[in-house]
């Protein structure tokens, strides 16, 4: 069985047909991580090595290693075979942290905290004797780590980068994430222990990509958690700062080296807390009101950056483009009306050559109701915004019902502009499309691509019209979704394709439970009968330790703006209002905490933490306007 697929090769569980043991079988395709002057043997001179390594009588008897099988080749595929030893990848051990996850760790938090100090020491004595030995790990990975909880022995299972010191032939050979902000001056023992550091941090808090960004990312995470982590993690966490700053400083070689194991075994550290002053909501908020005004007004089309999520297409798109972000700094006032002529008309040129390259859908979000919305509210007269002349010509073809890419996002752009700013009404379009497409059933669940943007829309329209149907509807998509999970304890957030991923839930706006509770929540107070009972089943979703990115769409922001609107219901019940508060003022200080004011860059990252954005979906803007409704 293939229990890896790579590019490179794929590793295999196989079985001794002898001894009956199973055994991994690990494939090195000819030509793979190719070199300047080894193009075609690379990859098989280091699962050479591994074998070589693995039949080492120090490495074996001095570090955990799989016993060596055999070695083959076949077609332009070289292989080996070791036994198979029983356990965990590090990377597995770190979605059981409890700091991670809502559900209570397998076995317990104090079970967890022996595992992670034992697991820590084992690992610095493993680093230890390899270095003691003579050679230099160079490619240290959570995959590379495995772990048998029974006893915590660590052991190593990709070893074909370790080199000897004096001739380290592999030093390039490396796991990106943990290379990040690496000087280049690092000898090759320091360099082991940097790589080191960032894993142990990432060991505690599951992110690390944003440290590429923050250099003190680290430091700020681990103010914001502080309180909720064990004593064991704090341990671990400032350890491993203390263990960065050596390293990166070149302190560590063979003779120092026992120092940091006793660091770590004995626990005493001077707390270096990070000298951050943290800005007030007003602060932050006055700072990004003025380094947009100059940015609206300086160039803002060469300077504006969006969430790229579909290439050079994204930047004149409606959520993660220029134009979500125009139309806030217009109801802002932000850019001035010879500025936003001109913006404009560099908008619709761009606009026009996707157009002209068929390149645009008819959706909201990356189409062309996302288009004639802009125009609408650029002021653009009715009679001249050719982006709704042409959507309204292709809605008859329209067969996607998503809030992002079809028609619930259509009817959203044509509800927004119907009977306003001399706009006809478009009632008969939006009955006509309701009607045809009553109750859709999609394996997405979310707000996004699933049934609960639909259901969105249906309730906004009943909202003008009073027409049943659309409210009738609308509840039997909420019942629908609601009841999926109603014997789930606790309820862990809504899956993004109940078909493709049942058990990945999250909780976020577009494609989580946040969006499904905001929609509930209209719906509660349509119909005058708002089910707290089953509300604080489902807010239990929003309370997690942070969110992995900050935006409104997929991250923080837009659960915090679920939390207030929730707060604003009358009558909550106590118990569940000082939940809310609680949550609310989490959220909040988490985009507080890692908030950026430097170095040209304003805002917090964006989707996959590698960059700032300025839209509304992902980026700053769209954070703006919900700590706006804290003020």
């Amino acid at each position: 069985n293939i229990i890896r697929r790579l590019g490179t090769g794929n590793i295999y569980l196989g079985m001794n047909l002898y001894s009956g043991e199973q055994v991994i079988i690990k494939e090195a395709r000819l030509g793979s991580t190719p070199t300047t002057t080894n193009c075609r043997y690379r990859l098989w001179d280091l699962k050479k090595n591994e074998f070589n390594l693995l039949n080492n009588r120090y490495f074996q008897k001095n570090i955990n290693l799989p016993k060596p099988e055999d070695i083959f080749h076949y077609k332009d595929s070289f292989f080996i075979i070791e036994k198979k030893i029983n356990g965990i990848t590090l990377r597995k051990f770190i979605s059981q942290n409890p700091l991670l996850v809502t559900k209570k760790y397998k076995g317990n938090f104090s079970n967890y905290n022996r595992h992670l100090k034992n697991i820590i020491e084992n690992i610095l004595l493993l680093i230890f004797s390899i270095h003691q030995a003579g050679y230099i790990m160079n490619d240290i990975s959570d995959d590379n780590f495995l772990i048998d909880l029974t006893t915590d022995k660590v052991s190593v299972i990709d070893i074909e980068s370790i080199s000897k010191m004096e001739e380290n032939k592999y030093r390039d050979v490396e796991t990106a994430r943990y290379i990040l902000r690496k000087p280049e001056n690092l000898t090759d023992i320091n360099a082991d222990y940097y790589k080191l550091s960032l894993l142990f941090l990432y060991l505690i808090f599951g992110k690390i990509n944003e440290f590429l960004v923050d250099e003190h990312f680290f430091e700020k995470r681990f103010q914001l958690l502080k309180d909720k982590m064990s004593t064991i993690q704090k341990d671990v966490v400032n350890f491993s700062l203390w263990l960065y700053k050596k390293s990166k400083n070149n302190f560590v070689d063979l003779n120092t080296e026992k120092i940091i194991i006793n660091k770590f075994k004995f626990r005493k550290f001077d707390e270096e807390a990070l000298d951050n002053r943290n800005l007030s909501t007003s602060e932050i908020l006055t700072q990004i009101k003025k380094y947009y005004i100059h940015k609206f007004n300086l160039k803002f089309d060469d300077k504006f950056k969006g969430t790229n999520y579909l290439g050079d297409l994204t930047k004149y798109t409606l959520t993660y483009g220029i134009l979500g972000s125009m139309i806030l700094g217009k109801k802002l006032a932000w850019i001035s009306e010879v500025n936003l002529k001109e913006l404009i008309q560099k908008v619709h040129i761009e606009i026009n050559k996707n157009v002209e390259k068929n390149q645009l859908n008819n959706g909201l979000f990356f189409g062309l109701a996302g288009a004639a919305l802009f125009d609408y509210y650029m002021d653009i007269p009715f009679e001249d915004n050719v982006y709704l002349f042409k959507l309204i010509n292709r809605i008859n073809s329209e067969t996607n019902t998503s809030f992002a890419n079809g028609l619930a996002g259509i009817i959203y752009a044509l509800q927004e502009m119907s009977k306003n700013k001399g706009y006809p009404d478009f009632k008969e379009i939006i009955d006509s499309i309701s009607l045809s497409h009553k109750e859709p059933n999609n394996n997405d669940e979310g707000f996004e691509y699933g049934d609960i943007g639909w259901a969105y829309i249906l309730l906004r329209e009943y909202k003008v019209s009073s027409k049943t149907f659309y409210l009738n509807v609308a509840s039997k998509i909420l019942k629908r979704s609601t009841s999926k999970y109603l014997n789930e304890k606790p309820f862990m957030g809504i899956s993004y394709n109940s078909k493709l991923w049942p058990n990945i839930r999250c909780p976020y706006f577009m494609y989580g439970s946040a969006g499904l509770i905001y929609v509930l929540s209209l719906f509660y107070n349509m119909t005058g009968q708002f089910n707290w009972k089953i509300m604080e089943k489902y807010l239990t979703s929003l309370n997690q330790p942070y969110a992995y990115n900050y935006g409104f769409n997929n991250g923080a922001a837009g659960i915090l703006y679920v939390l207030i609107k929730i707060k604003e219901q009358k009558d909550i019940p106590g118990n569940i209002s000082q939940k809310i508060n609680s949550m609310i003022l989490n959220y909040k200080r988490m985009l507080l905490f890692h908030y950026q004011n430097k170095n040209e860059v304003l805002g917090w990252p964006t989707d996959g933490q590698i960059d700032f954005a300025d839209d509304i979906g992902s980026g700053t803007l769209g954070i703006y306007l919900v700590l706006r409704k804290l003020i």
